[in-house]
């Protein structure tokens, strides 16, 4: 399926076949990383959330930015480049990075951390100065979450007047667990509870700068995924949202989510 999948036919696709191409997706990269060496763990964990945005935004019209650009495999997979991933980070081959010179599906080359909301904010105040229409998202990992530009772009929504998808991918790790108090911060947003009044209580520091606060706490739910991203295409209408998602890094492999830190488990 995924060898031939097209955005047509992802679109036409049931919840059981969708769920079916997210493990064929991941049996690709594993088989892919083991040969070539690449980031394991960070993109399992994002091929639910990957193949939910390519279900319900239209790409390349909308406009999508990774952060680090690493987590982007899955991306590729459904976005044309499934006869050359093979080469993945081979001489002459695919990047392991998002690229504009590889794919109209790359509008941003990402190699550093915490570059993407400012980027999303650039592209997204373009479109509306030349009064076109279509969105802008940007997903950030909760490592690159403690860049101080990603802050700066915050300080500036308000500013520019323009609307963002900004999808924070929590799964507690960057290079190795993250640590501070923004992560601790964002533990307490993901807590398990039933009392919605105590996370917009907390929730409201995004609001301040300009942003809706929502959440999926199982990021790797891909009905939950595909729920809340179509509510949010609304809401893009005529407001930014942050949208936390927590996922699990190194997500179907087992060796990999015992051991996130390793790019490449043999």
């Amino acid at each position: 399926m995924l060898e031939n999948i097209t955005d047509e036919k992802l679109k036409k696709l049931t919840l059981p076949q969708l769920n079916a191409l997210c493990e064929e997706a991941r049996q690709k990269i594993i088989s892919t990383v083991f040969r070539n060496g690449g980031h394991l763990s960070s993109n399992l964990g994002t091929v639910e959330l990957s193949v939910a945005l390519h279900y319900v935004f239209d790409f390349p019209e909308d406009k999508l930015i990774f952060d680090v650009g690493h987590q982007c495999y899955t991306h590729k997979l459904l976005s044309g480049r499934f006869d050359k991933f093979e080469t993945l980070r081979k001489k002459n081959g695919l990047s392991g990075f998002p690229k504009r010179e590889e794919s109209e599906y790359d509008c941003y080359n990402t190699g550093h951390a915490g570059t993407s909301v400012s980027a999303a904010l650039g592209i997204a105040k373009a479109r509306d100065v030349k009064g076109e229409n279509f969105n802008v998202i940007a997903v950030i990992g909760d490592g690159s979450f403690n860049n101080g530009l990603v802050y700066e772009a915050f300080n500036s929504l308000r500013l520019l007047n323009t609307r963002v998808l900004v999808i924070l991918n929590d799964n507690g790790m960057s290079i190795a667990p993250t640590v501070g108090s923004m992560h601790e911060y964002l533990e307490i947003l993901s807590e398990n509870t039933e009392h919605k009044e105590k996370r917009d209580k907390h929730a409201k520091i995004f609001e301040r700068f300009g942003f809706k606060y929502d959440g999926v706490y199982d990021g790797n739910d891909l009905a939950k995924m595909i729920e809340k991203l179509l509510e949010v295409k609304q809401r893009l209408k005529t407001e930014s949202v942050i949208l936390h998602i927590v996922s699990k890094k190194g997500k179907g492999y087992e060796l990999s989510q015992e051991n996130p830190e390793a790019k490449k488990v043999i």
